[in-house]
């Protein structure tokens, strides 16, 4: 086996067999020792992304010798795809921003004869030639050994994605190893890959033992500040921020740079990689600025030791990209993604799966922007390229998926989007089985789809199945555990049970407080669902409170002019319209809509919705005209975003309906209560609830007409699908009914139900 540092340019490099261990310690000498090989064994091979050094023919296999997260020069099969990464998934959407993440590389080993003898290597090119004879001579009369070809095999599997076959494999290592009481240093090896591979399954408890045999080993043979040793305080690390327990994963992150910082020094590109990691759980506990300082120290330093144009810079840029997105500045997000994009393009193609991964990242930033169609369009940018990469990419295929599904039903697609989220479902159900985290996430969004079609029992089932998912993998004190915990709340809301939805929601906000803390966006979430369930129920003091703890983090965490702070104003501002205190309510829409201007442009769906609440207090206040001017630009908004035929522009058609209404202009009311009917039973389905407000807002200006017939040919449609929808003891189908009465009193006539 070769095991060295995971400098680009190693500068030790280990020969390791059952019969003795070599050190050469010059870079030169051992170019001179690989050349002197026959070409029957080596060939040159191109330098790829994080790829060193020469490939090696031995058994037939081909290998490429290449740094990987356990600090180690080593060889690796040669279908090595980059790294790997994670996704972050949203409240209301499975699909979240993926962070470049590397998982780590098992650790290849191939058995080099030699003498039982060790000793220091000549610097000579003569001597290292006459050893490198010698090495030849060995290897062709010695097949390499079983726990290396049982490594390797494992190696390719994991390359492929092939989780239980890799275990297996470095399940048969391992025994053999330990039957032949062979180096411990190897043992180590083996028990380090079988902890990546744990890791990739979901089985942090068992991936977090075999690290800790392997770091049990590390430090009795090699010492405690050694940087293998750092290596595996690392990839600990990385199950810990897995499993979401983040200050326990930064302090194995500190640990691990702790030991580099002495060992390599501060400008190494293996203390690049780890204070990457440490970003990543600031990122993680909503640390979103502190975690761009950090990245940024990253970058010098890989700017330093690579340039410009090296992929791990274009990592960097990546990563910075997320933190500044999730900071609001979208803008500088862009621009970093477009750094990464045109570095990883150059150096590593553009078909390169981490190129499919920074289009999806740029929907993501798209999406959050509203900038639906775009972001589709990266999406699918991505997918082909996924499609077309080397290897098994059904998971990074799922991914994708997944983030156009939610593109999709961000334009309310919910058709395709269900179609895009079921054919992650079938693949993630392929490759990982009934209790990947994955499975969990995919599920999270065809619940969300499932809920936007308000189709709560199937969100419910949804939601329910993630849950369960995420408790068995992750325990109860996770926060992807809150996520499936405040989506029910929501289903629950919808459903119109107020005190369970309530009580989700405080489930939710009990565990990301344990979690991630007071001061994090995810908690603020729990406050402000919590609001809008206290403001649905009439409770508006308690609601105002709820939206001020809500405020008070968001304002500490993501500044005053973020938009997420701008969409607490907005609420807050519409429970002071239901007080009743409408000037209030006006200056806090024009505070939100100031925000929103500076932070969204002129043109965004979210400023379309503050000319559109703003429209909702002046109408009353009984100012029509002016109302009618607020949802016109609502409208102009709406209909340049979503296309003349969007449930969004219906809502605004329904507004102004109504305003004509109140003003006496009777015509131009039924003909927009008749537009809005044709929209929604177009985008909805005749049963949806909105179509069933619509037929009793237009059953109420024709009983302003006195058309009372046609009126309550209007109310029966509604109370029609009310009952089909809600059962017979609904408040909407009791409401529904009194309107019919009281139209039928009018007419001298008895309501007969």
């Amino acid at each position: 086996m070769v095991d060295a540092a995971a400098d680009m340019s190693p500068k030790t490099i280990t020969i390791i067999d059952d019969g003795g261990v070599y050190d050469i310690s010059n870079k030169e000498e051992f170019k001179d020792l690989l050349e002197a090989l026959e070409t029957k064994y080596l060939e040159n091979v191109e330098t790829k992304r994080r790829v060193v050094g020469f490939a090696s023919l031995v058994d037939g296999g081909s290998y490429t010798a290449a740094p990987v997260a356990e600090s180690h020069l080593v060889l690796n099969p040669r279908s090595f795809g980059g790294s790997q990464d994670g996704s972050v998934s949203g409240e209301s959407s499975t699909t979240g921003t993926t962070r470049r993440n590397d998982k780590g590389t098992p650790i290849a080993s191939i058995l080099w004869p030699s003498s039982s003898s060790r000793g220091g290597r000549s610097t000579s090119g003569e001597n290292s030639r006459n050893a490198a004879a010698d090495l030849v001579r060995k290897l062709k009369k010695k097949q390499p050994d079983i726990v290396n070809r049982h490594i390797n095999k494992g190696n390719e599997c994991v390359v492929q994605n092939k989780y239980e076959e890799a275990m297996k494999a470095y399940q048969k290592a391992l025994k053999a190893q330990l039957e032949a009481s062979g180096s411990e240093q190897l043992t180590a090896v083996i028990k380090s890959n079988m902890g990546l591979v744990l890791k990739e399954q979901g089985k942090y408890e068992e991936s977090l033992k075999a690290y800790e045999d392997t770091l049990s080993i590390r430090r009795e043979v090699l010492g405690d500040r050694h940087e293998d040793v750092a290596s595996t305080y690392d990839n600990m690390g990385g199950v810990l921020e897995a499993q979401g327990k983040l200050d326990e994963a930064y302090q194995m992150y500190s640990d691990a740079l702790s030991i580099q910082l002495k060992a390599l020094g501060n400008n190494h590109p293996k203390v690049a990689d780890t204070v990457v990691h440490m970003a990543n759980v600031l990122d993680d506990q909503g640390e979103y600025e502190e975690a761009a300082k950090v990245y940024r120290k990253a970058l010098d330093i890989r700017l330093d030791n690579f340039g410009s144009r090296h992929p791990d810079v274009g990592d960097t840029y990546f990563n910075l990209a997320i933190a500044y997105e999730k900071q609001g500045r979208n803008e500088e997000a862009m621009r970093a993604y477009r750094n990464a994009l045109s570095i990883q393009s150059e150096a590593l193609g553009k078909g390169h799966p981490d190129v499919a991964e920074t289009y999806g990242n740029m929907g993501n930033c798209l999406t959050n922007q509203s900038r639906f169609e775009e972001a589709e369009k990266m999406y699918r940018k991505a997918l082909d390229i996924q499609r077309g990469a080397p290897g098994d990419r059904g998971p990074a295929i799922a991914n994708m998926y997944s983030k156009l599904g939610n593109a999709l039903a961000k334009q309310r697609k919910d058709e395709e989007a269900m179609k895009m989220y079921q054919s992650a479902h079938s693949i993630q159900l392929k490759a990982y089985g009934k209790e990947s985290p994955d499975l969990a996430d995919t599920c999270n969004g065809m619940g969300t789809v499932l809920y936007l079609q308000q189709k709560y029992e199937e969100a419910m089932e949804m939601h329910q199945t993630a849950l369960t998912i995420r408790e068995k993998v992750y325990g109860n004190l996770h926060a992807d555990v809150a996520t499936s915990l405040s989506n029910m709340g929501l289903v629950l809301e919808g459903q119109g049970e107020k005190d369970k939805a309530m009580r989700s929601y405080e489930k939710a906000l009990s565990i990301r407080i344990e979690v991630l803390g007071k001061l994090h966006p995810k908690t603020a979430n729990s406050y402000f669902n919590m609001g809008l369930v206290l403001d649905g129920q009439g409770k508006y003091e308690e609601a105002i409170k709820m939206y001020e703890n809500a405020l008070e983090i968001r304002l500490e965490v993501l500044g005053n002019r973020h938009p997420e702070v701008s969409t607490t104003y907005s609420n807050m501002a519409a429970v002071l319209e239901d007080l009743g205190n409408f000037d209030d309510a006006i200056k806090m829409y024009h505070d939100v809509l100031s925000i929103r201007l500076e932070t969204l442009g002129s043109r965004h769906p979210k400023i379309a919705n503050t000319y559109f609440n703003l429209g909702s207090v002046l109408d009353r206040q009984g100012k029509q005209l002016e109302a009618l001017t607020m949802y016109e630009d609502a409208l102009s908004i709406r209909q340049e975003v979503y296309g003349d035929r969007h449930p969004k522009v219906a809502d605004t058609l329904n507004n102004m309906a109504i305003a004509n209404e109140d003003l006496g202009n009777y015509e131009k009311a039924v003909e927009m209560h008749l537009e809005v009917i044709s929209i929604r039973e177009e985008a909805l389905g005749k049963n949806h609830p909105d179509v069933t407000r619509s037929y009793t807002n237009f059953a109420q200006v024709l009983e302003s007409q006195e058309k009372l017939d046609e009126a309550a040919k209007m109310y029966r449609k509604a109370l029609e699908i009310q009952v089909e929808k809600y059962g017979k003891e609904h408040p909407d189908v009791a409401a529904t009914k009194r309107s019919i009465e009281v139209l039928l009193e009018t007419q001298k006539k008895i309501w007969m139900p």
